[in-house]
């Protein structure tokens, strides 16, 4: 009987830490941009430059994700966000929305340079002369 109480109380265990929610995963969203060239929005009789939409990526706070196979042509990107929720360093650290403490580096052509960039940047240009790149890795995490 004890051996039975003693297997039943171990499977509820087991069950009950595996029904226990996982806690969310912060996010970085980034927009990537290929081209700077100036766009313009008219309002008030005025031109006022607009960066291109971009398109987005998400990428979850501390991954690094490799991009030789198939690099990024890339002029410049932007944080656009960072959601709240847990890194993936062990421990876990918390993140809050919009925390200025990630930091994500974009890797240029096949060496291990890169451009730093926080949510407090804005657009990065990716290049020294403003041309486009091939972007080979990102990494997102907590500075």
């Amino acid at each position: 009987m004890k051996l039975l109480t003693t297997i039943t109380l171990t499977t509820l265990l087991s069950l009950n830490a595996l029904a226990a929610p996982t806690p969310a995963k912060s996010t970085v969203t980034l927009r990537l941009i290929t081209s700077l060239s100036q766009h313009y929005a008219y309002a008030d009789a005025q031109q006022n430059p607009s960066l291109p939409s971009g398109s987005l990526l998400h990428v979850v706070v501390g991954q690094a994700l490799s991009l030789d196979n198939a690099p990024l042509q890339l002029q410049a990107i932007e944080i656009m966000g960072v959601s709240e929720g847990d890194d993936l360093s062990s421990p876990p650290r918390r993140v809050q929305k919009a925390d200025p403490g990630v930091v994500c580096t974009a890797l240029t052509g096949f060496s291990s340079r890169g451009v730093r960039f926080s949510v407090e940047d804005g657009a990065v240009g990716l290049s020294d002369v403003g041309g486009v790149v091939a972007v080979t890795g990102l990494e997102c995490g907590l500075a």
